[in-house]
């Protein structure tokens, strides 16, 4: 039990590491790419597709990244485990109580299942994508709102 803890408390804080890493590193190499025929001539031709599209190579690296990932996820194995049909909070509570801390080693192990049809790590998925769209809409697409309308405005009064 309190090594579960610990490893639950570890895979925590690389969670939370990752997300600060990715928020440092995902802008920088947005930067990077970005407008590729104006920082690149050399590689990326003036008048051409990347020219017309100057956010399109970071918008395609990360798009490239996102599905090699979901690719290899296909082959990662399946570490949900099924129990026997039986109430296991009322188990765990008894015998928590009496002092008999029970083995793992009556739980059956799932493999070879579909994920897709493992409705609570379905049911996380769509309530954590929900969630992320919504921390993008109020929180990243205000500044591009800004950032474009602040451009119109600077064009507007060139003329």
């Amino acid at each position: 039990m309190h090594s579960t803890i610990i490893i639950h408390n570890v895979i925590w804080f690389q969670l939370s590491a990752a997300w600060g890493i990715g928020l440092v590193i995902g802008p920088a190499l947005g930067g990077y790419l970005a407008q590729p025929a104006v920082k690149y001539p050399h590689l990326f031709p003036k008048d051409s597709f990347w020219d017309k599209f100057p956010y399109f190579l970071p918008s395609l690296s990360v798009s490239a990244f996102a599905f090699v990932v979901a690719i290899a996820c296909i082959w990662l194995p399946e570490t949900l485990h099924n129990h026997p049909l039986s109430n296991e909070s009322i188990d765990d509570a008894e015998a928590l109580e009496t002092g008999n801390i029970s083995n793992d080693d009556d739980k059956i192990i799932q493999k070879d299942e579909n994920l897709f049809l493992n409705w609570p790590l379905m049911s996380s998925i769509i309530v954590y994508s929900i969630f992320s769209l919504y921390n993008v809409a109020y929180q990243e697409v205000p500044f591009l709102l800004l950032v474009t309308y602040l451009n119109f405005i600077m064009l507007l009064n060139r003329y």
